[in-house]
């Protein structure tokens, strides 16, 4: 599963379904993804496109544990925002 539709499912399975057709969560995501910093939609392709754990990017960029872990819970509420303004 692509990651654009991977994370659709996510947002589409935590409550965003009782109000909204799945295409339109897909298009919500689309154009809130756009809106990311490169850095923070980098972070996001590597866990949902490219299949990383959090841990395994900690590795990879030598920076304390966690700390992927709280910039990606910050990119998702970002993410939320924007979806709710797109939709």
């Amino acid at each position: 599963m692509g990651g654009t539709k991977r994370l659709a499912r996510i947002a589409y399975d935590n409550g965003v379904r009782a109000a909204r057709p799945k295409e339109e969560v897909v298009e919500a995501l689309n154009a809130s993804l756009k809106e990311l910093k490169p850095k923070e939609r980098k972070l996001i392709e590597q866990i949902y496109v490219g299949g990383m754990s959090q841990t395994d990017i900690d590795r990879k960029q030598s920076i304390g544990r966690n700390n992927t872990h709280q910039k990606h819970a910050k990119i998702l509420k970002k993410l939320r925002r924007l979806m709710k303004k797109h939709m």
